[in-house]
């Protein structure tokens, strides 16, 4: 028998249930855009059960993990790849405006409404702009300055 690892307001919840119920809420922003997701399924780490899947649509893809909450969310053109945050500061830089990730919120499903808003709001150029553009907002992304200190916790 699984371990439950998430209580929801009415039931406790595997993380790949989760993610499901998750991808649902990004679907309606990436399907009507030619995305197809597929689960990579669920698998035991160092931390507990972890589920996994992509959006792709050809050599773009948009890669998802949930163990206790939307955790890695990363960008894919071919071999580069950015994450999330990385790809917001390039997209929107410093002061930012992205939802995703907003970490005040225990509704594990609000994390995926976060998501979508970001998608639909912040990254035209991975739902629909051109390779070139999209590859030159990701080398921006992955030259992003690590923050130091305090900085770090913008």
């Amino acid at each position: 028998m699984a371990r439950t690892l998430i209580q929801g307001p009415t039931q406790v919840q595997e993380p790949q249930t989760i993610l499901a119920e998750g991808c649902k809420i990004l679907a309606a922003v990436l399907e009507p855009r030619g995305f197809k997701f597929q689960s990579d399924g669920s698998a035991k780490a160092s931390g507990g059960q972890v589920a996994g899947g992509i959006f792709a649509l050809g050599a773009r893809k948009l890669e998802v993990h949930f163990r206790f909450s939307l955790g890695g969310v990363w960008y894919h053109l071919g071999a580069q790849a950015s994450s999330h945050e990385d790809y917001m500061w390039a997209r929107l830089g410093l002061e930012g405006g992205n939802r995703y990730p907003d970490f005040g919120d225990s509704d594990p499903m609000m994390a995926f409404h976060d998501l979508a808003y970001d998608l639909e709001h912040h990254a035209e150029d991975f739902l629909s702009g051109d390779d070139a553009e999209l590859a030159a907002r990701l080398n921006c992304a992955a030259a992003r300055p690590v923050p130091k200190g305090l900085r770090s916790l913008r």
